[in-house]
């Protein structure tokens, strides 16, 4: 069997032979063919069933010479590989193009709003985690009848308003896994605005001294929630967005949960302040919780009339691949195959690290700050108003990066190592009690540390596919919740019995830790190989297919210009149209 022809070599084409072209003389080479094919009777068959049912960009690839592509009716050709884009047009107007069947890759329009709906989901359930925690003095002065007498059992009781959701997420995570992967995300997204909205109006009937149990309770519930969220953002992503998207969807569904973690550092502490009459305090905390339920109840039912769990045509070609060639239903194989991944197994500990040592620090953010500056409970909720807002700034901006550079172990590393020097920092700033280089550094924390979460379900979709993005984002956050349940408790015990500065400084130890595990992490993108897979498959299909038909006519014309195209669009990529091509000018000779 003889090979394709190289750079330089001569291949056979209407009229005699022409030169396989160097890139520097492509461009001539391929506009002299383009200007025979215009006036021949053929050319409008390639270019509307092949070149028109396929637009795909062929581009220079790094460190290639070479002169710049020939537009031709939306085709860009060169000597280089493939380099495809998504379908970036609504259903409706690509169906009316490619007429009823419509085309297999499409991103919808409303992909945005089953975004901002689950956002509002996310953001409502964070809020529930944090709002109590925040103005924990105060919670310590209204429910201390139903309190330990023991101060340090008392203040661990109000930090397990906040470890509450760790605990039931550790427990109940097999059952929302269960119910992402066999009902999908419009059920999913139901049961957990229910419950969340349940739990927000249980909260309602709390507002009493000796009903600390009952508050726990209803934490508890909305707690249960979280297991229907956390795993969601890489899972919608993937299936509503497009390959050049789903970072930046990804960092955005982050982005919903740091929203509400900043409304609960912030609304709190202005709405119930620090007070000494209990009546008074009440009072407030009625007007918290029936708000708070409110909203959720309305995020409840905007969920039940709009959202919707995946677009008829997936948005990209990788889902495409894995509707056609769908993972087993059995999650329990699949946490089998991941945590037999080397690679997988680091990250899930780094990630875990460096999100329980943000779980612990917001949790106990209003100790560490009464400790420094005493009777600012309003500032407490500032810092960590900045630290998420800042944050949001990182993870979208992380979600943009990723898209257009995909490097995300670099990307991994260097925020990790940003993050343990930005704790570092605040850890020795707190010391000279100078409330605006405080807030300065925080920020800087908030940006690294908040900013790393949706890298890491990112990088975790990228080395695990094709198992599901719901998996592997749902054993991060196991991993977070155990060393948030630990790290907050470690910390807890040394801030009573050393100092609040000895636990910041074991926070930073954690943190460099984990910037080592994650460097020894061996990158794998097994998505972004997917997608050039699929890609290769495709462009060989319909390029062969279109060779065949000329060839039933008995156009040998049209059929080299055809073999020409398929020669160097699979310049180096592994599709095996040579056996076709080679025929082709056997038939011709």
């Amino acid at each position: 069997m003889e090979k394709k022809p190289a750079r330089g070599q001569r291949v056979a084409f209407a009229g005699g032979t022409r030169d396989a072209p160097d890139a520097s003389e492509h461009t001539g080479f391929m506009q002299n063919t383009l200007a025979d094919m215009e006036c021949h009777d053929c050319a409008s068959f390639v270019l509307c069933p092949w070149l028109r049912t396929e637009p795909e960009r062929i581009g220079n690839k790094p460190g290639r010479s070479g002169s710049d592509p020939v537009e031709h009716d939306a085709v860009a050709i060169h000597m280089t590989e493939v380099s495809p884009g998504p379908v970036t047009k609504d259903a409706d107007t690509n169906q009316k193009k490619l007429g009823k069947k419509g085309p297999e890759v499409v991103l919808y329009k409303r992909r945005w709003l089953m975004l901002a709906l689950f956002s509002l989901f996310s953001m409502s359930n964070a809020y529930m985690w944090i709002h109590l925690n925040i103005i924990a003095n105060v919670i310590l002065r209204f429910y201390n009848e139903s309190l330990p007498e023991d101060s340090l059992k008392q203040e661990t009781a109000v930090d397990w308003l906040s470890l509450v959701y760790m605990l039931v997420y550790l427990v109940f995570i097999p059952f929302g896994m269960y119910i992402l992967n066999s009902h999908g995300l419009r059920i999913n997204n139901l049961l957990g605005c229910a419950i969340n909205a349940i739990g927000a109006w249980l909260k309602c009937s709390a507002v009493h001294p000796a009903s600390f149990h009952l508050l726990m309770l209803a934490q508890t519930l909305c707690g249960l929630a979280q297991v229907f969220i956390v795993s969601i953002p890489p899972r919608l992503a993937a299936v509503w967005f497009g390959h050049n998207e789903v970072s930046t969807a990804t960092g955005i569904g982050v982005f919903g949960n740091q929203v509400g973690v900043a409304l609960g550092f912030l609304i709190p502490p202005i709405i119930v302040p620090n007070s000494d009459s209990l009546d008074e305090i009440a009072e407030n905390l009625n007007g918290m919780f029936y708000g708070g339920a409110t909203i959720c109840t309305i995020i409840l039912l905007l969920m039940m009339c709009l959202f919707q769990s995946k677009p008829q045509h997936a948005p990209s070609k990788a889902q495409l691949l894995r509707r056609k060639t769908p993972v087993s239903a059995n999650y329990y194989k699949s946490i089998l195959r991941l945590m037999q991944s080397p690679s997988f197994v680091l990250l899930t500990i780094s990630y875990g690290l460096i999100t329980g040592c943000y779980y612990a620090f917001s949790t106990l953010l209003n100790f560490i700050v009464l400790t420094y500056f005493p009777g600012e409970e309003v500032m407490a909720g500032y810092i960590g108003l900045v630290i998420i807002i800042t944050g949001i700034f990182g993870a979208v901006l992380a979600g943009f990066w990723l898209d257009h550079t995909k490097y995300f172990k670099a990307t991994s590393v260097s925020i990790y190592l940003l993050c343990a020097m930005g704790m570092l920092t605040l850890t020795f700033i707190l010391t000279l009690k100078d409330i605006g280089i405080v807030f300065v550094t925080s920020g800087v924390l908030g940006f690294f540390m908040t900013g790393y979460l949706p890298v890491g379900y990112e990088f975790a979709a990228e080395i695990t596919y094709p198992e599901p993005e719901g998996i592997s984002s749902g054993l991060l956050t196991t991993s977070a919740m155990v060393f948030g349940i630990v790290m907050t408790i470690g910390m807890r015990t040394m801030m009573n019995q050393i100092s609040v500065q000895a636990a910041n400084i074991f926070v930073t130890v954690v943190l460099f830790i984990g910037t080592i595990m994650t460097a020894l992490i061996k990158a794998q993108y097994k998505r972004q190989e997917a997608e050039k897979k699929v890609t290769g498959e495709l462009m060989s299909h319909t390029a062969v297919t279109q060779i065949t038909e000329c060839r039933a006519r008995d156009d040998n014309r049209c059929c080299h210009f055809l073999s020409y195209q398929v020669l160097v669009i699979v310049d180096e990529m592994e599709v095996d149209v040579c056996d076709e091509t080679q025929e082709l000018q056997n038939h011709e000779s």
